[in-house]
């Protein structure tokens, strides 16, 4: 409910971007998947053209998640799913 109730907070209140907490976070979260991504370029193992975008794509298929999660039901295999696609996505073709 507390998720809800944030969401709630930041749709009725037009926070500023500076000061908006879900954005930094947001931002905070993207840059550290593209690092995960990026690291995975440079092992070897994910190829990806451009980190920066798919780290951003990711969250958002995570954040839409999490909101749908709160709104109406999303079972762990739908997650899974979801994250065995975007994985799909990154990992080299042997």
């Amino acid at each position: 409910m507390l998720t809800i109730a944030i969401y709630e907070y930041f749709l009725t209140y037009k926070v500023p971007k500076g000061k908006n907490r879900l954005r930094t976070q947001f931002d905070i979260a993207t840059k550290v998947i593209e690092s995960l991504i990026c690291s995975g370029i440079e092992s070897g193992e994910f190829y990806c053209d451009n980190p920066e975008a798919m780290a951003k794509n990711i969250m958002f298929e995570l954040e839409g998640m999490k909101i749908c999660a709160q709104t109406m039901f999303i079972s762990e295999k739908m997650v899974n799913e979801e994250i065995l696609f975007i994985m799909k996505n990154l990992l080299l073709d042997e």
